[in-house]
């Protein structure tokens, strides 16, 4: 119990400084904002290439094809979103 109760307050602790960290490195926050940014645009972009709606199937096809969708749907935005960032910034030469 009483290494529950210390461990709690450690988390305390750590808490109090990333908030402190948070608030005093600016470069914290920008690149906080540029991974939720990411994950926002990979939200975006994965119902646009499921080109055709799932089918209402049985529950055990539909939660084998759903992973299968989500394993391709993730490969497809990964490979998107790496050709885009290769056009965006081209490799110097």
């Amino acid at each position: 119990m009483a290494w529950a109760l210390a461990l709690r307050e450690i988390g305390r602790i750590e808490r109090t400084l990333f908030m402190l960290d948070w608030l005093e490195l600016p470069g914290l926050r920008r690149q906080a904002t540029v991974e939720l940014n990411k994950g926002e645009a990979r939200n975006a972009l994965a119902p646009r290439c499921l080109f055709p709606p799932p089918r209402p199937v049985c529950a055990i096809v539909r939660s084998r094809r759903s992973n299968t969708v989500r394993a391709g749907l993730a490969l497809v935005t990964a490979a998107i979103r790496a050709l885009e960032h290769r056009i965006s910034r081209p490799c110097a030469r």
